[in-house]
C-alpha cells in the first residue's frame, strides 16, 4: 500500500512527477510514467488476482 500512498499523493500535488515503477518478479522491468497522465489507480491481492485474471503479475508487454 506504500506504493498506492506515493502514487497518490504524486497525482496531487499539482505538479507532474515521474514516477518509477519496478516488476515484483523482474526487477531488470521497469516502466516511468508522468503522475500527471495518471487517471486511476487499480490495487489488487497478487496472489488471488492474477489467477483469477488468467495472467501472471507484472507489466504486460507492449507490442511497438
Amino acid at each position: 500500500m506504500a506504493l498506492y500512498g506515493q502514487i497518490l499523493a504524486a497525482m496531487g500535488s499539482g505538479s507532474p512527477q515521474i514516477l518509477e515503477l519496478t516488476c515484483d518478479r523482474n526487477p531488470d522491468k521497469k516502466i516511468a510514467v508522468l503522475s500527471s497522465e495518471i487517471c486511476a489507480v487499480q490495487v489488487s491481492d497478487k496472489s488471488n488476482s492474477a489467477a483469477a485474471a488468467g495472467r501472471p503479475p507484472g507489466f504486460a508487454a507492449l507490442a511497438g
